[in-house]
């Protein structure tokens, strides 16, 4: 059985990676918040959950304040999560 290297994106790219303090070359096009969140809840149960536009701060708020109720209520993740929120772009 041979091995596998997977290849580090770092070493795919001939620019050096920046420095923390350093700006990143050229304009920045466009950032997105993240849709899902996975996380564990008190009793060490994983969780993963679709998070809608806009409501990814509120979903961090709940997760350290440890408002397991609270990250219960957003949608579970599945397979048609990621095209759903795709079409809602």
């Amino acid at each position: 059985m041979s091995e596998r290297v997977q290849s580090n994106p770092q070493e795919l790219s001939n620019e050096p990676m920046p420095l923390t303090n350093q700006e990143l070359p050229g304009p920045v096009v466009a950032t997105r918040e993240p849709d899902q969140m996975i996380y564990k809840d008190n009793v060490g149960v994983e969780h993963i959950i679709c998070i809608p536009p806009g409501k990814y701060q509120q979903a961090c708020q709940h997760y350290i304040k440890k408002d397991w109720e609270a990250l219960g209520r957003f949608p579970q993740w599945t397979e048609t999560s990621e095209q759903r929120l795709v079409d809602q772009d």
